[in-house]
């Protein structure tokens, strides 16, 4: 079984590769306008949420993979 940092970083760069691909195979210019078929306008909007997966999977790996950082100690007052 494939251990999960491995899955998540494998993963990103499925997703990765997925991503440079649409952005090859999309005319340039895929701004919304009226002479963009709706396949073209589906596809941006793919290559907008893979971008954004992208960057919450990375965030998200980075923050597991942190030490959990120590509060400082609070005085507390005398009673």
């Amino acid at each position: 079984m494939i251990a999960p940092q491995e899955l998540l970083d494998t993963s990103i760069g499925q997703i990765r590769t997925l991503t440079a691909f649409l952005h090859e195979q999309l005319p340039e210019g895929g701004d919304g306008s009226e002479s963009e078929t709706p396949e073209s306008r589906a596809c941006n909007e793919a290559l907008a949420y893979l971008t954004v997966l992208i960057l919450r999977l990375e965030a998200s790996t980075i923050q597991a993979t942190e030490r959990p950082r120590e509060l400082p100690a609070v005085a507390r007052p005398h009673s």
